[in-house]
């Protein structure tokens, strides 16, 4: 393990564990808190906590921090329309902020069932290494490549017939 004071943040297995999805149309959300104020606790502890698996899980929303640009905590929610959400989390505890911010912002459990059921492994997709087959000749029953397997000279019709003209 690394000897990063945080490191258990950058695990695969830590990053995974989130379940917030954001909607599609979710473009942006900004945090703007204040360091030295006990009322910003529970969105320092919500960025520190929550925060990286919910940018792991939504890679297409930008977000924003604003450090000691205000004197009440809160967070603002920006959707692709233009329409502007603000959460006021004055106070709040970093599970209320997320169950606040799920409440506005994110994908219904059947949506995520079936973005998950579509992106499952297809057997006729190759080329990606995420899929398990990086070739054509990873399939059973296929040509394998030149590469693995020399190819054997097989005379073809087309060979014969300048051979014939010679």
């Amino acid at each position: 393990m690394s000897r990063a004071k945080y490191a258990f943040r950058r695990s695969l297995e830590f990053l995974s564990s989130g379940n917030l999805h954001l909607k599609d149309s979710v473009k942006a959300i900004s945090f703007s808190y204040d360091t030295r104020c006990d009322s910003s606790s529970g969105v320092r502890r919500f960025l520190a906590e929550q925060l990286p698996p919910i940018q792991y899980k939504n890679p297409n929303v930008q977000f924003m921090m604003n450090r000691n640009a205000v004197s009440s905590p809160i967070i603002k929610v920006y959707f692709g329309d233009g329409k502007q959400v603000n959460l006021d989390v004055e106070g709040k505890a970093a599970p209320r902020i997320l169950r606040e911010l799920s409440s506005i912002a994110a994908k219904l459990d059947a949506q995520v069932r079936r973005a998950e059921k579509a992106a499952e492994c297809n057997m006729a997709n190759f080329g990606d290494a995420r899929q398990g087959r990086r070739c054509i000749c990873e399939v059973p029953g296929q040509v394998p490549c030149p590469s693995v397997v020399p190819i054997l000279n097989v005379q073809h019709a087309w060979h014969q017939k300048k051979d014939e003209a010679k």
